[in-house]
């Protein structure tokens, strides 16, 4: 019943304001890869991408190690 009550409420406040919207002409792709760029730049999301990084690439490395017969802890470190 509360989400209820905030979205309605939520629409309400969009009403009557002038929303801009996108002009449809230019590339979807670039316009994501811009975006994406330049959200990269704040030093959080650059922290967040290198962790995700390392954990996959140890990932990787593990089963590798699997598939050769070693533990997976080898190719982790």
């Amino acid at each position: 019943m509360l989400i209820y009550c905030i979205l309605r409420w939520g629409i309400q406040l969009q009403q009557g304001r002038a929303i801009a919207v996108p002009e449809g002409g230019k590339d979807k792709w670039q316009d994501f890869i811009n975006s994406l760029v330049s959200n990269l730049e704040h030093p959080l999301a650059l922290l967040l991408a290198q962790i995700i990084t390392i954990i996959l690439v140890a990932r990787l490395f593990g089963w590798i190690c699997k598939k050769i017969g070693q533990p997976s802890v080898i190719g982790e470190l």
